[in-house]
């Protein structure tokens, strides 16, 4: 794409990247939510938070920013009747920038992530343009030149950092592949003290590197990792529970959360692409969670499949393989 056609597509789809709410959608949230004042350069998130409820801006401005290399990129601003967030709050995974007051002095509305996916749920007219809001403005960050996200740095013909580079591309995480012989790819070095023999390494949106990361320490950076049970909870119980994220695996995950069943999805690697177009409809009752081995999980699945109310036959441990388990 050309910079001329990425500032054509940022002017057409800035209406809906950046909506504003009514009056009567504004009642609704409130009712979920608190109010509260924040102070310009008051932190309301920062990168790599996860599980994040609403905020939506009734009074002042607040900005969404990167840190990179010692420098701040302002991503975007909200004012009032404008809402912060992405595709990560709908997901729950780790939001990809920080977010802070910018006006002397602010009013904000947050609505915490439980009610919020509850509404997302329950209110179609609250859901529809703040969805559509988030999935767009995740496409526009895709094709930002100057957004970073997390970083891997790799030689260009690796086979461990395409592989780093591959999961976090199927599991929709905003990232760069930096060569590690290119000129920035040799600064990065330098300023973090990698080697060759640190690589493949992964940038953090804190500017910290993990030397040699395996699936699992990327997984838990972006935020993809979660317990199936709550912190006070030794057990969980569901109505279905569904082994593999396929296309097949998701559509029945999305149908059985839009019929009001509680659902957890097993994965070991990532998501079909049908995830973000389909993320208003499983956000309220379906909880994605990554299992990085098949041993993990036939420990983990028979007590959850004697506990659901509602189940179907599991003979794959992933839909999107040829091999049967039974």
């Amino acid at each position: 794409m050309t910079e001329i056609e990425d500032e054509q597509f940022y002017r057409d789809t800035e209406s809906i990247a950046f909506p504003k709410l009514d009056d009567r959608q504004l009642a609704m949230l409130e009712a979920l939510g608190a109010r509260r004042i924040v102070r310009s350069g008051e932190l309301i998130y920062r990168a790599g938070q996860r599980d994040l409820g609403l905020t939506v801006v009734l009074r002042g401005e607040l900005e969404v920013f990167e840190s990179r290399d010692a420098q701040e990129q302002i991503l975007g601003t909200a004012r009032p009747r404008g809402f912060i967030g992405d595709v990560a709050m709908l997901m729950g995974t780790a939001a990809v920038a920080s977010a802070r007051g910018k006006a002397d002095e602010s009013e904000i509305l947050e609505v915490p992530a439980d009610r919020f996916r509850q509404a997302l749920a329950e209110m179609p007219a609250v859901s529809e343009p703040i969805v559509r809001a988030f999935i767009m403005r995740r496409q526009r960050l895709k094709r930002d030149r100057e957004f970073a996200g997390l970083r891997i740095l790799a030689h260009a013909g690796s086979r461990d950092g395409q592989q780093l580079d591959d999961f976090l591309d199927k599991n929709h995480i905003p990232h760069r592949f930096v060569d590690f012989n290119s000129e920035y790819g040799q600064a990065l070095s330098e300023r973090l003290h990698l080697a060759s023999r640190n690589l493949p390494a992964l940038i953090t949106a804190s500017g910290l590197p993990l030397r040699r990361p395996s699936l699992r320490e990327v997984a838990r950076v972006a935020g993809l990792l979660r317990s199936l049970a709550g912190e006070d909870e030794m057990e969980t119980t569901c109505d279905l529970a569904i082994v593999g994220a396929g296309p097949a695996g998701l559509a029945a995950a999305v149908y059985a959360a839009s019929e009001g069943l509680q659902t957890v999805v097993l994965e070991s690697y990532g998501f079909a692409p049908i995830i973000e177009k389909t993320a208003d409809a499983c956000t309220a009752r379906f909880s994605p969670v990554f299992v990085f081995s098949s041993s993990i999980a036939s420990r983990l699945l028979p007590p959850i499949i004697r506990r659901i109310s509602v189940c179907v036959r599991i003979s794959m441990f992933s839909f999107a393989s040829t091999r049967r388990e039974r």
